[in-house]
């Protein structure tokens, strides 16, 4: 049997699209899901010869029946049986996770008169916190793009300590982060994606100077950009109430501004600065706040 590729098209009563796949098929055979709210079904059927089929005003009931439409990809399940769709576009998902992240630190002393580089430190540190972002599905351009918002706390000590014990040093406390996701690759109808990240972010960091008599810090709040690669997966029925749960992997890389402490009390005759880098490594799950669409499967079959 030659290949044939197959664009559904589910439009309630009104005509109102509701739905539109693209699937391929080498065996004849054809399973999607049908939402509720979809009434008939338009189906074009592309094959290698470059032949169209056009059929218009399917009553999805024929779709669904035990039979099937004559005119199967098999992905699971009977005609008929009831099944969740993929989330609308838009539909705000919770995301809880995990942070773990590899910083670097380089601190920077030059003297307020001269302003040359009078010490040099290059400092490595790891540190982990819970996070939590909310993401609305697939908003954009398709559903391709997600934007997002998220929270993460970290609590992460980086410094340069002195054979005195005395020490400069941070704390990286949090990072917010606004961005989105963009779809890359998907499979599975679409339950498993490799996904990009990006985003604008703002990481607040508390900055010490301690040379062994009153340690001086500093409260700051600093730019930053971030660019990742993640991977997702919806395993089929894992749900909370109908609700959709995603499993995802993902690595982010954040670049900070650099930090200013401009003569501080512990060490008035210097500024410092401090730059870093984050490596970020996140795991987590995503619950969608609400229901994926009911819908039915249909079963097409392409005869010869």
């Amino acid at each position: 049997m030659p290949t044939f590729k197959l664009t559904l098209t589910t439009k309630t009563t009104t005509g109102k699209v509701v739905k539109r796949t693209t699937l391929t098929t080498t065996t004849g055979k054809i399973t999607t899901d049908i939402p509720n709210t979809g009434r008939k079904v338009d189906i074009t059927i592309y094959t290698d010869g470059g032949g169209t089929v056009t059929l218009t005003d399917i009553d999805v009931d024929q779709l669904t029946g035990p039979g099937g439409y004559w005119v199967t990809i098999p992905t699971g399940g009977t005609p008929g049986q009831t099944v969740m769709q993929p989330l609308m576009p838009g539909t705000p998902s919770l995301e809880f996770f995990g942070t773990c992240d590899g910083g670097r630190l380089g601190i920077t002393e030059r003297p307020n008169l001269t302003g040359v580089v009078s010490f040099q430190s290059d400092r490595t540190g790891t540190g982990c916190g819970p996070g939590v972002a909310l993401i609305f599905d697939g908003m954009f351009f398709n559903g391709v793009l997600s934007p997002s918002a998220s929270f993460t706390y970290f609590g992460q000590d980086i410094r340069h300590t002195f054979p005195t014990g005395s020490f400069i040093g941070e704390q990286i406390v949090s990072l917010i982060t606004l961005g989105g996701q963009v779809g890359l690759v998907s499979w599975q109808g679409g339950a498993a994606q490799i996904y990009g990240t990006g985003g604008f972010a703002l990481a607040n960091k508390i900055l010490t100077i301690n040379f062994g008599g009153p340690a001086s810090t500093q409260n700051s709040w600093v730019p930053d950009g971030a660019l990742g690669i993640g991977f997702s997966y919806a395993p089929p029925g894992l749900q909370i109430a109908n609700r959709q749960i995603k499993l995802f992997a993902q690595y982010e890389h954040v670049w900070l501004a650099d930090a200013t402490f401009t003569s501080p009390a512990a060490s008035p005759a210097f500024n410092y600065t401090f730059a870093n880098g984050l490596d970020l490594v996140s795991v987590g799950i995503s619950i969608a706040l609400s229901p994926g669409q009911s819908g039915r499967r249909a079963l097409i079959n392409l005869g010869q």
